[in-house]
């Protein structure tokens, strides 16, 4: 089958998160809704897409998880 095109989704390493749930929850449906857009027009929708690659978080919510991911790990490795 070709390729007809690729989910980006920024911060999905969040999707595991269950703190977020209500957030990620767009982006999950987001995606769904890519694979019926996909089985019945044969591509994504721009509406489909661009929610799926919309961050759940601001770009300063991303980061302070993000550090503080780095400073434990950091901490670990040291220990």
């Amino acid at each position: 089958m070709p390729l007809i095109g690729e989910l980006l989704v920024p911060t999905a390493e969040l999707l595991k998160k269950r703190s977020l749930q209500e957030k990620i929850e767009v982006v999950l449906q987001a995606a769904y809704q890519a694979g019926i857009d996909v089985v019945s027009e044969g591509k994504v929708s721009k509406k489909v897409g661009d929610q799926i690659q919309k961050s759940p978080l601001a770009p300063d919510e991303m980061a302070e998880m993000a550090n503080r991911w780095w400073d434990t790990h950091i901490k670990s490795i040291g220990q």
